[in-house]
């Protein structure tokens, strides 16, 4: 048996680390997860839908000068209600009346409040001045729309404007309509916000729902409801993790509302993924080949672990590569999912193992109960159970199956791996030197 390759003596060298050192990675892992509970809320409370123009356009320039000469209107909002009707009705009703009046009884008295004008908030509105003026807020044929501008200003836009926009939501929902088809929005930067937080609240229900159906899938694929708990455990701990390593770049860029949401779903997408390309390997060797769990998981890493590291390095390096945009919208994006995809990948190539390794008794039986009768059962208590055909020792280091002739390198400098007698059968006697043999 010639020299083994440099790459299968660095695998060995790697896994016999993840080997001894099973249950420090563990231990790490659990303290990650608890850190990673307030790194991941950090970074959520840290992203914003606002992101300033990239540096060296115009638009950049003009918004330094409005800064410069007018500082304190930097902050400044404005929210409109939108009225219209489909059909060309006018909306300059009763109803109309009491929403205007009602949201400046409402609003009038908020510290921030500026202004609201509207169509029926002008003064004397018989007069000729007065009815030119309130004409500029009715548009359409027939008046079918009209408009009530809200001007605020202040602190924040997000620490301002959700409660306001929430109130404002309220009091239009609880408002009577003078037409089944009139149509009654609120327009304006806070209200995109708060949608937009919305939309990746939404995102995440919708991610809470898909994850366990992916579960499910993989769960009929392994059929081990043990073996389970390795891809919850690794999608759990990918997504605290990745979003904590992610929250250093809050500081620098603005970060989407959206990333977050985007993170989670490579996570889940990504580690199941793995989990399936590991995890079948895994029960391939231990029931098919009749493997030790030690030798199974060393297969599992070299064949399966390969293959995660590669596909997911190479979408994790197209997701960085648009970390080289001016525009932080889709900076902060690729930055986020390529992180996401990395930490994925190291999880699943790590956690796997050591709880694999850490647990065999435990994730080794892939019967639903002691009494099950499936024909791939390996737990002894089960009546189909059949032996491996050598023998095997506590720790599951000595006696194996032979090796595949591909995978024979493997057992250079292993010292948990002994090949077992050829197939033919040999009978040997002490001392006297008879030997028969049987091809």
């Amino acid at each position: 048996m010639g020299k083994p390759s440099l790459w299968v003596r660095f695998f060995n060298a790697i896994f016999f680390i993840i080997y001894k050192g099973r249950y420090l990675i563990l231990l790490f892992y659990v303290g990650a997860f608890v850190g990673g509970l307030f790194g991941a809320s950090a970074f959520t409370k840290s992203t914003s839908i606002q992101f300033d123009p990239p540096p060296g356009t115009p638009s950049h320039i003009a918004q330094k000068a409005f800064l410069k000469y007018f500082p304190s209107k930097h902050h400044d909002s404005s929210l409109v209600v939108f009225i219209h009707n489909h059909h060309n009705q006018s909306v300059l009703t009763d109803q109309t009346r009491n929403l205007t009046l009602q949201l400046n009884e409402s609003i009038r008295h908020d510290s921030t409040f500026q202004g609201i004008l509207g169509y029926y908030l002008v003064d004397d509105p018989t007069s000729f001045l007065g009815e030119l003026l309130a004409r500029q807020f009715v548009r359409g044929f027939n008046d079918s729309s009209t408009v009530i501008l809200i001007q605020f200003a202040g602190a924040n836009p997000p620490k301002r404007g959700f409660p306001m926009v929430d109130l404002i939501n309220d009091i239009i929902k609880r408002t009577p309509k003078a037409h089944k088809d009139d149509m009654v929005g609120l327009i304006g930067r806070d209200s995109i916000i708060r949608e937009s937080k919305k939309g990746g609240s939404q995102l995440f229900a919708i991610e809470s729902v898909v994850a366990p159906f992916a579960l499910v899938v993989l769960g009929c694929v392994l059929r081990s409801w043990r073996l389970m708990i390795v891809p919850i455990c690794c999608v759990l701990t990918s997504i605290l993790v990745s979003m904590t390593l992610a929250l250093p770049i809050t500081k620098c860029f603005v970060v989407g509302t959206f990333v977050p949401a985007l993170m989670m779903s490579a996570v889940v997408a990504m580690s199941i993924d793995y989990s399936l390309f590991l995890l079948t390997r895994f029960r391939e060797e231990m029931v098919q080949q009749r493997r030790n769990h030690y030798y199974a998981c060393k297969l599992m890493l070299l064949h399966g672990g390969r293959t995660v590291a590669v596909s997911g390095c190479t979408l994790a390096i197209t997701f960085l590569a648009l970390f080289a945009f001016p525009i932080d919208l889709i900076r902060t994006l690729g930055f986020g999912c390529g992180v996401a995809i990395l930490t994925s990948i190291f999880i699943s190539l790590t956690m796997t193992p050591a709880l694999l390794l850490s647990f065999p008794r435990f994730f080794c039986s892939f019967a639903l109960c002691p009494s099950c009768c499936y024909v791939c059962c390996s737990n002894p208590r089960c009546p189909c159970y059949r032996p491996p055909p050598v023998d095997i020792n506590r720790d599951g280091e000595v006696g194996e199956a032979p090796l595949a002739k591909d995978d024979e390198s493997l057992n250079v400098g292993s010292p948990l791996l002994q090949p077992t007698q050829p197939t033919g059968h040999t009978h040997s006697q002490g001392s006297h030197g008879h030997t028969h043999s049987q091809g």
